[in-house]
C-alpha cells in the first residue's frame, strides 16, 4: 500500500516513514484532507506474487532499485510456480484473490483488474499457437478474480488481459511477449496464440 494508502487515510504507512525517513515528504492538514478519498475507482495492474520476509540484521535484502531496497525485505517465489519467460515472473493464480480482498478490505469502492497477463515462453508462430501455459495462466487467474467476486464480495468490475498483441515491452523491447496474437515483426503477420480461442469463447458465453 506504499503509493494507495495516502489516498485512503492522508499519509504514508508508518513502515515506509520508518524506512525512508526524511527521505519521504510530509503532508500539510489541508492535503491530506484532499487526498483522502480523491479516487473514483482503483485500477490494479497484477502480473506475479512473491513470499516476502522481513531482512535479518545485517542483511541487504532485494535492492535492484531505491525503493525496492526501502521496503527492508527478501521476496522469494513459491516452489514449483511456473516460470514466466520474463524472469521476475511466475504463476499463482491464488495471489491475485488474496490481493483483491487485502485491498477490498482498505478500499470501499470498485475495483478494477488493469492489467493481468503472462510473459509468453514461445517464441514461433508454431509454438504459440499451442501455447498451453498461457492459457492455464489466464484461466487460473481469471477464476480467482470469479472466486472474489462470487464468493468473497469482492467489488471487481472489470478484468483486463495484457495485451491483445505482442508489443514493445518498457526496457525489454520486443524481446518479451504477452499478446494473445503472436506478431512476426519483420511480416507483421499476427497469428493467434491458443489462449486467443479461449477468449473468444468465453466473450462468446457471456
Amino acid at each position: 500500500g506504499w503509493w494507495l494508502e495516502p489516498l485512503l487515510s492522508g499519509d504514508y504507512p508508518a513502515a515506509m516513514r520508518r524506512n525512508v525517513g526524511e527521505r519521504l515528504p510530509s503532508f500539510s492538514p489541508e492535503q491530506r484532507e484532499l487526498l483522502i478519498g480523491s479516487i473514483d475507482l482503483l485500477g490494479i495492474n497484477h502480473y506475479s506474487t512473491h513470499m516476502v520476509r522481513d531482512v535479518a540484521d545485517g542483511e541487504r535484502g532485494d535492492a535492484s532499485s531505491g525503493w525496492e531496497a526501502d521496503q527492508h525485505v527478501v521476496a522469494t517465489f513459491g516452489a514449483g510456480w511456473p516460470q514466466a519467460a520474463s524472469p521476475w515472473q511466475r504463476s499463482y493464480p491464488a495471489g491475485l484473490r488474496g490481493l483483491l480482498n487485502w485491498v477490498a478490505a482498505r478500499y470501499k469502492g470498485d475495483i478494477y483488474v488493469t492489467e493481468n497477463g503472462w510473459s509468453c515462453n514461445s517464441f514461433t508462430a508454431a509454438a504459440a499457437a499451442a501455447d498451453q501455459e498461457q492459457l492455464d495462466y489466464y484461466t487460473g487467474y481469471t477464476e480467482q478474480v470469479r472466486l472474489a467476486l462470487v464468493e468473497d464480495g469482492v467489488p471487481v468490475r472489470g478484468y483486463f488481459g495484457w495485451s491483445l498483441l505482442d508489443n514493445f515491452e518498457w526496457a525489454d523491447g520486443y524481446s518479451k511477449r504477452f499478446g494473445l496474437y503472436y506478431v512476426n515483426y519483420t511480416t507483421q503477420q499476427r497469428t493467434p496464440k491458443k489462449a486467443a480461442a479461449w477468449w473468444k469463447e468465453t466473450r462468446s458465453a457471456c
